[in-house]
């Protein structure tokens, strides 16, 4: 189908640079093929959002709170080698003639 319409010179130099094609015709072509499917796209969106269609992912909620849990168990167990701990297993490794001393900054708590 032909169709006749008037376009600015500055807007179809525009159409041409966004489609990335160099003729008049195949950018017009791209430029609308990629409108109508940017509102396909819009259409299927709107009926997720207004709950006409929705999705059931079995299993997802399980894998979430799995995940938290996991998290929650790295968290505690960070929690467990205190600094003090560190110090003691680092000391063992030297060995019993080793001396480690500290510097006073590392004894305060800020």
């Amino acid at each position: 189908m032909k169709i006749t319409v008037e376009i600015p010179d500055s807007e179809v130099k525009e159409i041409c640079r966004v489609t990335g094609e160099r003729k008049i015709g195949p950018a017009i072509r791209k430029l609308v093929a990629d409108a109508l499917l940017l509102k396909r796209r819009e259409q299927l969106v709107r009926k997720f959002i207004d709950g006409e269609w929705g999705v059931e992912l079995k299993g997802f909620e399980a894998g979430q709170a799995a995940g938290r849990r996991a998290d929650r168990q790295a968290e505690q167990s960070e929690r467990r080698s205190s600094p003090r701990s560190r110090f003691t297993t680092a000391r063992k490794s030297l060995g019993s003639t080793a001396t480690i001393r500290r510097s006073p900054a590392s004894r305060s708590c800020k």
